[in-house]
């Protein structure tokens, strides 16, 4: 398999949620089939931590006020873009984890089959539900959902 161009790192890069990644520490990713380097990305801090999780929560409270349709249309659009960009994102995880293609592919492949599971069923999981009450013959009971906000989530991935 050939590693990835230069150009793909470049790509990447820019995806990276530092505002300014010259003055700081860096490190290296290291192709694992060749152990040669392929690219070097500025190394995050806390501070930089806490400026993504600001920009998430400013982007989730948008995100909370648009209708349940405009939601899955977003996550079609991810899962189009993925299908799109599969080459391209089967090498990254080839280059970089190591990946047989075929697991690369299912990778991507699992993605895609949960984006399309949760943008079929997500509009009727979020809509209200009635529910019976404390009191049933005096009151409606309704149970809505809200969005949580920005979470999150310590992979070993």
């Amino acid at each position: 398999m050939p590693a990835p161009s230069a150009e793909a790192f470049d790509r990447l890069r820019k995806l990276v949620a530092i505002e300014d990644g010259s003055d700081r520490p860096t490190k290296t990713i290291i192709e694992v089939f060749t152990g040669k380097p392929l690219a070097t990305i500025p190394v995050g801090s806390a501070a930089d931590a806490e400026a993504a999780f600001a920009k998430a929560r400013l982007a989730q409270k948008d995100w909370s006020r648009r209708p349940v349709k405009d939601r899955i249309a977003v996550i079609r659009r991810y899962c189009d873009l993925v299908l799109k960009n599969r080459d391209f994102l089967m090498d990254m995880l080839q280059a970089e984890a190591g990946k047989a293609r075929w697991a690369a592919q299912e990778e991507l492949v699992d993605l895609v089959a949960n984006a399309n599971y949760y943008a079929r069923v997500s509009e009727d999981l979020l809509k209200p539900r009635r529910v019976q009450g404390l009191l049933p013959a005096i009151g409606k009971t309704t149970v809505g959902y809200q969005p949580k906000g920005v979470v999150g989530v310590i992979s070993p991935w």
